[in-house]
């Protein structure tokens, strides 16, 4: 699994991904465990995140595009919401302490591509409801009650197929 630094959190590759803050010590110990391409391009963001975390940080501005599976330690500058953004004319002609003031840290990871939920329990479940939608119509027709599972249980399978299945349309959606 590769493992990068970046400047930025652009999703820049189709896929489900997760991006959660993390702090300085969070931080420090994700990039001793183990190797790590950087993708900082600017001076002064690399020397901010070298003061913090107490190492050196390579300059390297080549666009790279998460594969399932693999992770990018983030940092950027991060403003408060409703505050104009940076102009581009200003980018990497900020101050290193400009950059610790309004820096924000991150863990970005792209997602393990697959099925959104189990197939063979959807098909499993299916298949139960099915069969017991079968018997309760053959009942029906006999004006018998079943011996079948309680409404409130078929209710419930019912419930958990349709979650299911919006799951799956979901996941069909983004491919």
């Amino acid at each position: 699994m590769n493992r990068y630094l970046f400047n930025s959190c652009v999703i820049t590759a189709p896929g489900q991904y997760s991006y959660r803050h993390i702090d300085i010590e969070e931080a420090r110990r994700w990039m001793d465990a183990g190797p790590y391409q950087s993708n900082i391009r600017y001076r002064e963001t690399a020397a901010a995140l070298a003061i913090l975390v107490k190492r050196p940080i390579d300059l390297r501005a080549v666009v790279t595009h998460l594969q399932p599976g693999e992770e990018a330690l983030v940092f950027r500058l991060a403003f408060p919401p409703g505050t104009d953004r940076m102009p581009i004319k200003d980018k990497g002609r900020i101050s290193t302490s400009f950059i610790l003031d309004h820096c924000e840290i991150g863990i970005l990871e792209r997602l393990p591509d697959g099925p959104a939920v189990p197939l063979d329990e959807y098909n499993e479940l299916a298949e139960r409801l099915r069969r017991i939608q079968k018997e309760l119509d053959r009942e029906r027709e006999l004006e018998r009650l079943p011996d079948l599972p309680a409404d409130a249980e078929i209710n419930e399978m019912a419930e958990r197929l349709r979650r299911m299945q919006r799951e799956l349309d979901r996941k069909k959606g983004k491919e």
